[in-house]
């Protein structure tokens, strides 16, 4: 029924197309190309191509694109599906509507162009390189696969310039794919490369060179970094003054200001300050460093609110709000602070100058800090940079001039600037004072010069000076004295030889104790017992001494002579009226040996500054010289603090009060610490306060908790 079909509209083409021979053998090809007979198909095609191109070269199209018969061709398809298309605009309107039966329309000649189209991009996707896709773009611009040929050329592109690794390969792939989904991505890599290439040697004149040419790329700043880093290497005021006039445009410019204000003020005086400003009249900071001129002579002090501290004036007024973990007192107009657990400094102002990075730190003196980091330590300038590199296992502060510093076990001394000035030599060493240093080889102790010249030899263990000519030495647990240069003038015999005060220096020796003098001669002959702590009790104090005879306890002047008779079974230190415990009570003696005040206390210390601290049933108190109560025997605890004032305690609180019995700072303090000649520290657990000494009052913050 179909060959009877095809047949009869086969008649119709005919009789339509005027029974033309080219007509019957264009119909006739369809009729052999639905049979599948394709030489037949082919050779009809083929001679219809003159007078209906656009059929026979779709005919011919389909016959190269079927791979079941000997002419499969692609690029044949190719070429006759083109000129279908071509000429399709020729083909009548009535022939179309006639041919629509072998399956030829415009639609079906976009629809096999398609699929020749996508046999192609398989093509393409075997050879899966940039310019085969190129190519496929080229020659089917009307492909379905147009996009994801684009994409899958790109991306071979963008990777062809990955292996490569230049700028131009970069830049070459942007200008030759504008638009494509990889642009950024080669964007990016082209900055980096183009900062790579200039800057590979790494030097200064290569991050101004590369500066120059690409100020726009996003790795400049990367570069103004590092000719910040090379301009400054040796972190000097000279090499930053010079950064400053030379790369205003430069992002660091601002921290090297800071850091030549640091540099500059390591002699941290207010004529310092003035002179910067003289000498820098370009800083761009004039606003603080006026508030910090302000501010340059005001005491500042630590205070805790809701666990964080900050810092208040001497009124009172909060300079800097809380902030810290902990904060310690200015030197050289740098406090330490802490913030979670780590240690950094900040100015009057509050401003981080140092950052928060360091285990631990210490005050600044002479423009250095000893700082810890990974559990070693080393010394910073005021700009942080470190002088001393963190790699010593202790640093003991400036003495002379010099640090003394341990590494691997053997001391050294390094100066200010970084110097060694004495090698690492010494199993043990300590700071220098008045121009000497003691040290220890191999156990043995000598004391050096500034320069590491021995003053004393290593020649005997555990020396000290006794005084400028004679030292105390001890050998076999003994002690005895020797000359700077070794020779001994009294041999180790003695077990104590105490200070030497007044000219005269206790010692003991089979538990009997006598004194020297400055020459080591025995001026007072051992005929007085030991007693527990004698070699401190027992050292001449305002021209007497304690001593013990027979278990009583007496005094003696400098010649020896008795001015307190041994009648006391304990006795305090030697003054106008002196402490002496008689049976199980204490009481009070004057110089001639007089009872001034009769035993009466179960403790008393003796009368100093016209008072003295007794005790009685576990309480303490103060007496006058006539045993009037200046202060009740209400207290657990009564210490001196100065020569006029006391602290007091009872239970965990403490207070202070004057020798009179004054109040002077309530008791209702945890704590209280001097903390330098001008106040006390008052501590609580959720407060810091202050006592102000000259001016007798209390500081706290500006409402603060009271």
């Amino acid at each position: 029924m179909k060959h009877i079909r095809l047949f009869f509209l086969s008649f119709l083409l005919c009789f339509c197309f005027q029974h033309s021979a080219s007509a019957s053998r264009l119909v006739k090809g369809f009729e052999a190309l639905e049979i599948y007979d394709y030489f037949k198909a082919k050779s009809n095609f083929e001679k219809s191509l003159k007078r209906y191109e656009s059929p026979a070269s779709f005919g011919l199209a389909r016959i190269y694109l079927r791979k079941d018969n000997p002419f499969h061709s692609i690029d044949s398809a190719y070429y006759y599906i083109l000129r279908s298309h071509a000429s399709l605009g020729k083909v009548k309107e009535k022939q179309l509507e006639k041919l629509i039966v072998f399956g030829f329309s415009a639609s079906s000649v976009l629809e096999l162009r398609q699929s020749i189209a996508a046999e192609f991009f398989i093509r393409a996707e075997k050879e899966n390189t940039a310019l085969g896709y190129q190519k496929f773009m080229d020659d089917h611009s009307w492909a379905n696969e147009m996009e994801l040929a684009r994409y899958r050329r790109d991306s071979l592109a963008y990777q062809d310039a990955k292996s490569i690794g230049s700028s131009e390969a970069f830049e070459g792939f942007r200008d030759n794919f504008t638009g494509s989904v990889f642009s950024d991505l080669a964007l990016k890599d082209y900055y980096i490369a183009k900062y790579q290439e200039v800057t590979a040697n790494h030097t200064l004149d290569s991050y101004v060179a590369f500066l120059a040419c690409c100020p726009d790329n996003p790795y400049a700043p990367i570069a103004q970094d590092s000719v910040y880093s090379l301009s400054t290497r040796s972190k000097t005021l000279d090499e930053f003054v010079y950064f400053v006039e030379n790369n205003s445009g430069n992002q660091n410019v601002t921290d090297a200001w800071k850091k030549i204000y640091q540099l500059y003020m390591i002699d941290f005086t207010a004529q310092r300050l003035v002179q910067f400003k003289t000498d820098f009249p370009d800083y761009p900071f004039l606003n603080t460093l006026e508030q910090e001129q302000s501010l340059l002579n005001t005491s500042l002090f630590p205070f805790k609110r809701d666990g964080r501290y900050g810092f208040m004036d001497r009124n009172g007024a909060v300079v800097i709000d809380p902030q810290f973990d902990q904060l310690g007192f200015f030197y050289e107009g740098l406090a330490t602070a802490v913030k979670d657990a780590r240690y950094g400094y900040v100015d009057k102002l509050g401003s981080e100058v140092l950052p928060f990075r360091f285990e631990s730190a210490s005050d600044f003196e002479g423009g250095r800090a000893i700082v810890q980091e990974n559990g070693l330590y080393g010394v910073i300038d005021r700009i942080g940079n470190y002088i001393l590199k963190p790699i010593y296992s202790d640093i003991q502060g400036l003495s002379s001039g010099v640090f003394l510093v341990a590494k691997d076990s053997l001391y050294g001394y390094i100066d200010k600037d970084g110097t060694l000035k004495i090698p690492f030599q010494y199993s043990d060493a300590f700071p220098f004072s008045k121009g000497m240093a003691k040290v220890d080889v191999d156990g043995k102790q000598g004391f050096i010069d500034e320069q590491g010249n021995f003053i004393v030899m290593p020649c005997k263990s555990n020396i000290s000076f006794f005084n400028d000519s004679l030292l105390i030495f001890e050998e076999n647990e003994l002690f005895g004295l020797m000359r700077k240069n070794c020779s001994v003038v009294v041999p180790a015999i003695y077990d104590i030889i105490g200070e030497l005060s007044s000219n005269r220096a206790l010692v003991s020796l089979d538990d009997q104790v006598g004194y020297l003098d400055g020459t080591g001669k025995v001026i007072i002959e051992l005929k007085y017992q030991y007693f527990p702590n004698c070699s401190k009790r027992g050292t001449f104090r305002s021209s007497y001494a304690v001593v013990m005879k027979d278990g009583k306890f007496g005094a003696i002047n400098e010649q020896g002579k008795t001015v307190l008779s041994f009648g006391q079974t304990g006795i305090g230190e030697i003054k106008s009226l002196t402490a002496f415990l008689k049976g199980s009570l204490w009481g009070y003696k004057d110089l001639s040996g007089k009872v001034f005040i009769a035993p009466a206390y179960d403790y008393a210390e003796s009368f100093q500054n016209g008072i003295a601290i007794v005790e009685f049933s576990g309480k303490q108190g103060v007496i006058d010289a006539k045993g009037v109560y200046l202060l009740p025997m209400n207290y657990s605890i009564v210490s001196r603090l100065t020569n006029d004032m006391l602290l007091v305690s009872e239970g965990n609180l403490v207070g202070i009060y004057s020798n009179q019995g004054n109040e002077i700072v309530p008791m209702r303090y945890r704590r209280i610490t001097q903390g330098s000649a001008e106040f006390f520290i008052l501590m609580n657990d959720n407060d810091v306060h202050y006592f102000l000494i000259s001016e007798k009052r209390i500081l706290t913050p500006a409402n603060g908790n009271e």
